[in-house]
């Protein structure tokens, strides 16, 4: 089941390099669903915090309603950063 999640992170990431970002996507799954995609958007955005990982992070937040993820997986197709790794 993984494999379809990872496939969506890749999707995302290819979102990423149409916008000439640096092609890293991430997906949030709960429950065996997709709650949220996230793509790096640090150049568009001008923003350092705008990572694939952070903003699947946000986005799944207000899908949720609510900042606690409990029961969610997160899939990336690189490592995260120090940074992602603590926010996550």
């Amino acid at each position: 089941m993984g494999n379809q999640f990872m496939l969506a992170a890749i999707e995302a990431a290819r979102e990423a390099e149409k916008f000439s970002e640096v092609p890293i996507g991430a997906v949030i799954v709960k429950n065996n669903r997709i709650i949220s995609t996230g793509f790096n958007t640090r150049e568009t955005a001008e923003d350092v915090l705008g990572h694939a990982e952070i903003n699947a992070i946000k986005n799944a937040t207000k899908t949720l309603g609510g900042w606690r993820l409990t029961d969610c997986d997160i899939y990336v197709i690189i490592e995260p950063c120090p940074m992602c790794i603590g926010v996550i």
